[in-house]
């Protein structure tokens, strides 16, 4: 005689626990942060690669460095506008992240931290 086994359909899929029902998502004003942030850092990144294109000496190339100038500035009144802005509205606390969530907001948060260490440590080497 074989020994029983459950039909495969009678197994349900384990589902993921839910949400705290006390925190209801980020505020709009951080997701456009965040958002406006993320575009910006690409401009910065693309006014620096660009002034390639311009031979040296240049007026252009002398603009496109500039504006890498100028938009770095911007990143810094972003990031100085989000930190406010985090303290004072509504974010997940580290409580309510369980698990692996937890290491990678850590993981995340430390990488931030790394990367804006190197960005004072060598500002702006452009030649």
């Amino acid at each position: 005689m074989l020994p029983s086994t459950p039909p495969f359909n009678t197994v349900k899929p384990r589902l993921a626990e839910e949400p705290d029902s006390t925190f209801t998502g980020y505020g709009k004003s951080l997701i456009a942060l965040h958002w406006l942030m993320v575009i910006l850092f690409i401009a910065v990144y693309a006014s620096i690669e660009l002034r390639v294109l311009f031979a040296k000496g240049t007026e252009m190339r002398d603009f496109m460095k500039s504006l890498h100038f100028m938009m770095g500035l911007y990143v810094l009144l972003m990031v100085i506008l989000r930190i406010v802005s985090r303290k004072i509205s509504d974010h997940p606390s580290k409580q309510t992240q369980q698990g692996m969530q937890a290491a990678a907001s850590i993981l995340a948060t430390m990488g931030q931290w790394h990367f804006m260490r190197s960005c004072w440590a060598c500002p702006c080497s452009v030649g």
